[in-house]
């Protein structure tokens, strides 16, 4: 049976305060999506609403041998529009993340700590949002080719990393997505942009 250690303390960790729940939702879904963790139209808000709704009908992690399963399951729930309305967005955003990262964990090999790391400092304002956003096939690649960067882009993201060789690495890597996602701007430019990313 498929287990998950510490699940409470995770999705505690996913309960998100941001300046634009939907922005970020967006940047998250974008990335998740790059990533082959979700497709069709679905917002996270939705993905959310039904991993919470699904839970309260018995639909857990622990009654599946495979996380895939059970997020296959949670994904063909078909929810209460009336209960939808009684779950806020922001528990519908969080119960989102702990649920993507924990299949990131099994797709693409990410500790699932790391990516709720990950996601909730994209989520942490509107520019960081919108820049992942436009470059999330960018990152989903870089994310794929090494999954150990996505650690080191949290670790920069949340400014705990201090190690220069390792911080301009990600720089580099970030400066690289920007360029492509416009081409129209500066060098100079872009730049300035990955800079204002990082949390000082």
């Amino acid at each position: 049976m498929f287990i998950i250690d510490d699940l409470l303390e995770i999705a505690a960790t996913a309960k998100l305060v941001i300046n634009s729940l939907e922005t970020a939702g967006k940047a998250i879904m974008a990335v998740a999506k790059a990533l082959g963790l979700a497709d069709g139209e679905e917002t996270l808000e939705d993905l959310g609403d039904k991993a919470i709704q699904a839970a309260g009908a018995g639909i857990i992690p622990a009654s599946f041998e495979e996380y895939s399963d059970y997020v296959h399951a949670v994904e063909q729930f078909e929810v209460d529009p009336e209960k939808s309305k009684e779950i806020s967005q922001e528990d519908k955003i969080g119960k989102s993340i702990e649920l993507l990262s924990r299949y990131a964990g099994e797709k693409c090999g990410i500790e699932p700590d790391t990516m709720v790391g990950l996601m909730n400092n994209i989520a942490r304002s509107p520019q960081i949002s919108s820049f992942f956003d436009e470059c999330s096939d960018m990152l989903a690649n870089a994310i794929k080719e090494n999954p150990m960067f996505a650690g080191s882009l949290d670790r920069y993201l949340s400014g705990q990393e201090r190690n220069e060789g390792r911080m301009d690495d990600v720089e580099n890597k970030l400066t690289e997505m920007g360029k492509e996602a416009h081409p129209e701007m500066s060098d100079f430019e872009i730049v300035k942009i990955v800079d204002q990313l990082r949390q000082k």
